[in-house]
């Protein structure tokens, strides 16, 4: 790894431990990390759900989603169910863990 990456990448880890030791809001504060990590990761977009302890969830923070996803205040991402809340449910995803592809309506999975 050249120096001046490996250098980049350790202020990126730096600013987003400021960020998260700093925020006083939960959404503003992942919303500035989340947009961090796509820089240092260099994926182009993403979310993060909170889920509660009856299954319910909320879209807590986005970073750069696709016009389809940002459609009517991004319906779609935040009614009905999908196939990260369906193994969540099922007691398979019990770690952080990245998803690459996101399918739709787990109606259409089933």
């Amino acid at each position: 790894m050249k120096e001046d990456t490996r250098f980049e990448k350790l202020k990126t880890l730096k600013e987003i431990a400021e960020t998260l030791n700093e925020g006083n809001d939960l959404k503003e504060t992942l919303n500035a990390v989340l947009k961090k990590l796509l820089r240092l990761t260099g994926l182009q977009t993403a979310w993060i759900f909170l889920i509660d302890d009856k299954g319910g969830f909320e879209l807590t923070a986005s970073a750069f989603l696709p016009e389809a996803l940002m459609y009517d205040e991004k319906r779609l991402m935040c009614e009905g169910d999908c196939y990260c809340l369906y193994q969540y449910r099922q007691g398979r995803l019990d770690r952080a863990t990245n998803m690459i592809h996101a399918s739709g309506s787990i109606r259409r999975l089933t």
